[in-house]
């Protein structure tokens, strides 16, 4: 799915002052792509990924899935896209804590017309790529930050989404863990043709990725190819 940003702002309102967290945004991610979205703390990555994932709307410009503009979708429409195409990793983890490891992975399928056989299959290799096999029926509890990280990680691809994002997806994870979540991502973005869109710090992420747009006070300063 291509996106397009095309001059969008987006403003919040603390107290009596506006603030602009993008200051007229314009690109295109191409199907497929691995994106980095790199810049200081409050430059916009974050209200980027949530315009992007459908979770906020602009306050003027237009967005466009393919050729869709979702700028003034209604919120049901909204919903089916984040449910069907896209996948979020979110530094919260946001993992539901009466459910096990396993259960928190298969829950963004609930609801959906889905092969069961196919899809345990599909989480039991998840399990077993980033060696959490053996936590499949632990809560959330009893996770360390690093082992959330990783199950936050396979509920974003277990649906086979056409959109990852995800805000610093490696923060909590050994360099050794990283550097095998990074490699297992960037083979399903070969592979799937997914798109990986993210906000990271961390140089391995950008190393990999075809791209990274730099912002900077809500505007793009910025743009190296790295591979492609």
């Amino acid at each position: 799915m291509k996106i397009v940003f095309e001059d969008v702002y987006k403003r919040y309102k603390i107290g009596k002052v506006d603030v602009n967290a993008l200051n007229g945004i314009s690109l295109t991610i191409n199907k497929g792509e691995f994106v980095c979205i790199a810049g200081p703390s409050g430059s916009g990555k974050t209200t980027l990924l949530n315009l992007i994932g459908c979770l906020d709307s602009s306050t003027t410009g237009n967005i466009y899935f393919d050729d869709y503009n979702i700028t003034n979708a209604k919120e049901k429409v909204l919903e089916k896209i984040r449910k069907e195409k896209i996948g979020f990793i979110f530094q919260s983890f946001n993992l539901i804590e009466t459910l096990n490891v396993f259960e928190n992975i298969e829950y963004p399928s609930i609801g959906k017309k889905v092969n069961k056989k196919e899809l345990y299959e599909r989480i039991e290799n998840f399990l077993k790529e980033i060696e959490i096999t053996e936590l499949k029926k632990r809560f959330p509890n009893e996770l360390s930050g690093g082992q959330k990280q990783r199950v936050a990680i396979a509920r974003a691809f277990v649906n086979q989404p056409q959109i990852i994002l995800a805000d610093e997806p490696t923060a909590n994870l050994d360099s050794a863990t990283a550097n095998k979540v990074i490699s297992l991502m960037k083979r399903i973005n070969k592979e799937q043709n997914t798109s990986l869109i993210f906000s990271t710090h961390d140089y391995e992420i950008m190393n990999m990725a075809d791209r990274i747009i730099r912002i900077h006070d809500g505007k793009v300063k910025g743009e190296e190819i790295k591979n492609g």
